[in-house]
């Protein structure tokens, strides 16, 4: 199940989207949980290398298990080929 997308124009933009997307979903977890989630891609040499990933042309992917839900984090450049939301032109970064 798709729980949100946005389009963005750079692979900054994107890792900047997936940190506060983080960010506010770790308020809804239990105490322990939401401590890990924010720091879980909070260290800087780990957004650089997720923003090296997509420059060179791969998929990044993150990955957290929340009391027993898989939230898996998705950013890629787009071809336009991709199946569309309605009302998004490429997704770009997916939760």
């Amino acid at each position: 199940m798709v729980l949100a997308t946005f389009e963005v124009s750079s692979p900054r933009v994107a890792v900047l989207w997936i940190v506060t997307r983080l960010r506010e979903m770790a308020e809804q977890f239990d105490p322990q949980e939401a401590y890990w989630a924010r720091q879980v891609f909070s260290i800087a040499e780990e957004q650089e290398a997720a923003m090296a990933t997509m420059v060179f042309g791969e998929d990044f992917t993150l990955t957290l298990l929340v009391d027993q839900v898989v939230y898996v984090f998705s950013a890629g450049a787009s071809t336009g080929a991709e199946p569309r939301l309605p009302g998004r032109l490429r997704p770009a970064v997916t939760v």
